[in-house]
């Protein structure tokens, strides 16, 4: 029988009605359930599928009143870690995802660009214990990007997934056997081959744009021709001075 978290004293769920002060605190609030460990309480395990498994501890009400304190004094000092526990994970995550981008670039430089990122969400999900989440693939090891490529070709280029769902069909939930399954990976090889060999060619160089045409520059405009000077208006003579007058009479006289 297999045991997990066995270190401390411990005894099992049915035994704790056994030490008089005692009681049971199921686990769920690990903070509580540190408090309790630091003062002594017994690790409470009970039998889960041929194993025992830890479900809570047993402690004295007092130290179960001093740990609530604790835990309560120090919830908003848990709550910023925390946070900033969240915070580093997803600039780590974010990193990761970015050179796991770059390596299916460098591993596949014919990719189409929807192809790439499909292939990075979906192998780097959180949680989805894909290849992508192993440790080989988070030290950017060539193996593991490479069968994450080709499981998109699998899955998104060939009929694999129909083959599945025809094998399946009439089997409980629907899922094929494991001969049914190897014989579909068979039939899609090629395929998968193919079109892995492509993505790995270099990326076809694409012809710079060419340059702009430059226009020629504007022609200046000529200068304006200079305006004619008006010629000065005829001058009125006017009547004959006096001395002209007196000229005019002697000789007329």
């Amino acid at each position: 029988m297999k045991t997990t978290q066995t270190d401390g004293p411990r005894l099992r769920r049915e035994d704790v009605r056994r030490h008089p002060g005692h009681e049971f605190v199921a686990r769920g609030e690990p903070a509580l359930t540190r408090a309790l460990l630091a003062r002594g309480a017994l690790r409470v395990f009970d039998e889960r599928r041929g194993k025992l498994v830890q479900v809570g501890v047993a402690a004295t009400a007092a130290a179960i009143a001093a740990a609530r304190a604790e835990v309560a004094a120090t919830a908003g000092e848990r709550a910023a870690s925390r946070a900033r526990s969240r915070e580093r994970r997803e600039r780590l995550e974010e990193r990761y995802q970015a050179d796991f981008d770059e390596a299916v670039r460098s591993l596949f430089p014919s990719i189409p660009e929807r192809d790439r990122l499909a292939i990075v969400a979906r192998a780097c999900e959180v949680g989805s214990r894909r290849v992508g989440r192993c440790a080989a693939a988070k030290a950017l090891d060539p193996d593991p990007i490479r069968l994450a490529v080709r499981a998109w070709i699998r899955h998104a280029h060939t009929e694999y997934d129909e083959i599945l769902d025809r094998a399946g069909a009439g089997r409980a939930f629907g899922r094929a056997s494991k001969e049914a399954r190897r014989q579909a990976r068979q039939t899609i090889r090629a395929t998968v081959d193919r079109v892995a060999t492509a993505w790995a060619q270099p990326a076809p160089r694409t012809a710079p744009p060419p340059a702009p045409v430059q226009a020629p520059p504007p022609t200046p405009a000529p200068p304006p021709a200079p305006r004619p000077t008006p010629a000065p208006a005829p001058r009125d003579a006017g009547p004959p001075p006096l001395f002209a007058r007196g000229l005019l009479r002697r000789r007329g006289g």
